[in-house]
């Protein structure tokens, strides 16, 4: 019985002088976003006013985080803004959502592998490797093993909800 008591002492100094890794705020908050469907509105909620609060709503947004900046992008409502293939969303509903770390983050402190992501090597001045999963929706870019930036974007499953050439509004 005393054996127990002195296992079950170490065990609990052991678990209270470890520090489980924790998400931090900024990934929290990105992950309640919802692709595809949270409004504008929904996102200040969720991440409070934007850098350059100006008088009206843009389609671009950003927002800053004590780690580093977010920017969320919505659907202009006409299924693109012409460079770019639109939604067929509701003007003003979330497509993107992107976060770039201060500081590049080690993708263990995040807990991710990038098991089932493509790697595509990045060229054009930004040196790297793109990781991406059409499946999930994420991309990491990835530099000297560390993280640069994180985005999230429809999975491959709303592709359906995708503009064609025909729903472009000219």
């Amino acid at each position: 019985m005393r054996l127990k008591v002195v296992w079950f002492s170490i065990l609990l100094l052991f678990l209270a002088n470890t520090t489980f890794p924790q998400e931090p705020e900024w990934l929290k908050k990105m992950k309640q976003i919802k692709l595809l469907s949270d409004s504008y509105e929904d996102v200040v909620k969720i991440l409070g006013e934007p850098v350059e609060d100006g008088i009206e709503k843009d389609t671009s947004e950003y927002f800053d985080f004590r780690e580093g900046r977010m920017s969320v992008s919505f659907e202009p409502g006409n299924c693109g803004d012409g460079m770019i293939e639109g939604w067929k969303v509701p003007k003003y509903t979330v497509i993107e959502v992107n976060f770039f770390p201060d500081e590049w983050i080690d993708p263990k402190k995040l807990n991710v592998n990038f098991k089932g992501f493509t790697a595509k090597s990045i060229h054009e001045g930004r040196e790297g490797i793109e990781y991406v999963n059409d499946e999930l929706g994420i991309d990491y870019t990835v530099k000297e093993g560390k993280i640069q930036d994180i985005t999230f974007r429809p999975a491959k499953k709303y592709d359906y909800l995708r503009c064609k050439e025909e729903d472009v509004k000219q």
